[in-house]
């Protein structure tokens, strides 16, 4: 799968769609939707349990070893690789708060699908479903141009998404 940022041009004109280098003949699309990925926020509770999991272990290991008769750089290997585990957990949790909900504008053609672009901007991504639907109905006189600055653009043969935590699955292109 390769995907482009930047800005990505819409075009829909009489007979075709393009999104970005993609073209899709309008009578071929059987239909067009959005889909909504959100993040694995129940992921965030889980990785800080594990940071505080190892740290609680950690702090009870250092103290067993601590009563042993070891050398010190023990104590310290102990310490570094269980702070570390904890700083791992820790940057999961932060790594998943941060992420955003995305959008992505599906085009599904006689027997394929694929997801065309991708975006946090839902209101962008409904506009152009709309866009295109009306399209389909109404195929416009003058070609329609959009820019759409700062967005993902993908190309490729799957997409792996999940919704409302139930996985929707493998969005395969035909190409």
């Amino acid at each position: 799968m390769t995907e482009h940022s930047g800005v990505t041009q819409i075009r829909v004109n009489r007979a075709t769609l393009w999104i970005g280098g993609d073209v899709y003949q309008l009578s071929s699309i059987a239909r067009v939707r959005s889909l909504m990925s959100e993040p694995d926020r129940r992921g965030i509770g889980r990785a800080i349990a594990r940071a505080g999991g190892w740290f609680a272990g950690g702090v009870l290991l250092l103290c067993c070893v601590g009563q042993m008769e070891l050398p010190g750089f023990a104590l310290v290997l102990v310490a570094a690789v269980v702070l570390g585990v904890v700083a791992h957990h820790v940057w999961r949790a932060v790594r998943l708060a941060r992420q955003a909900t995305q959008y992505a504008l599906v085009v599904e053609t006689n027997g394929a699908t694929s997801a065309a672009l991708v975006s946090t901007d839902r209101a962008m991504v409904e506009g152009l479903v709309n866009l295109i639907a009306n399209a389909l109905e109404n195929p416009p006189a003058r070609e329609i141009v959009q820019n759409i600055d700062n967005r993902k653009l993908v190309f490729g043969d799957e997409i792996n998404m999940m919704g409302g935590g139930v996985q929707i699955g493998k969005v395969a292109r035909g190409d």
